[in-house]
C-alpha cells in the first residue's frame, strides 16, 4: 500500500469516527496528533474487513472512557452502565464507523464488506503484525475521554 493510500484510509476512518461519536453521543472528540500508542486498552471492538486485501478494524478504550461514552449514548449514569452495555456500545461504534467509512471509500482494491463486530476485553492485550501489514493507529479524545482506532491491512 502506498503512503498516500494509507493516509487517505486513515483520514476516512478518522473523520468518520469523529462524526459517529458526535452523532450518537453528542460528545465532540478530535484526533490527538501525538497519540500513537500500540497497546490495547481493556475493551476492544473488532471487525474483520473482508476484502481482496483483508484486514481488521479495531476501536480500543479504557473502561472509564467507555462508561462515559455509554452514559451519553444510552442515557444512563456512568455507574449504572454494565460491562454488557460497554460491549454493545463499542461493537455498535465499530459497526457504524466501518459502515460509514465504507460509503466514503474510493479505492476499489481496498473495498470491504462489513462483518459482525465482536468484543475482546482483558488486561495487557497486544496485537503483533507481520512486517508486510500496514498498521494505521489514530488516537482520539477530549478533556474527558480517550480512545483509539487501529486498522490493519
Amino acid at each position: 500500500m502506498t503512503d498516500n493510500i494509507i493516509a487517505e484510509i486513515g483520514k476516512v476512518f478518522g473523520s468518520t469516527m469523529i462524526d459517529v461519536v458526535a452523532k450518537t453521543t453528542g460528545i465532540q472528540i478530535e484526533i490527538l496528533e501525538d497519540e500513537h500508542d500500540i497497546s490495547l486498552d481493556e475493551f476492544v471492538g473488532i471487525m474483520s474487513l473482508n476484502s481482496i486485501k483483508g484486514g481488521l478494524f479495531l476501536i480500543s478504550a479504557k473502561e472509564h472512557d467507555m462508561r462515559f461514552i455509554c452514559s451519553y449514548m444510552l442515557g444512563l449514569r456512568a455507574w449504572d452502565v454494565s460491562v454488557a452495555d460497554i460491549g454493545d456500545v463499542l461493537c455498535e461504534l465499530v459497526n457504524m464507523t466501518a459502515g460509514n467509512a465504507r460509503l466514503q471509500f474510493r479505492y476499489p482494491e481496498y473495498m470491504f464488506t462489513l462483518t459482525t463486530p465482536f468484543l475482546l476485553s482483558g488486561v495487557d492485550m497486544a496485537i503483533t503484525t507481520k512486517k508486510r501489514a500496514d498498521d494505521i493507529i489514530i488516537g482520539f479524545g477530549n478533556k474527558d475521554i480517550k480512545l483509539s482506532i487501529r486498522l490493519i491491512y
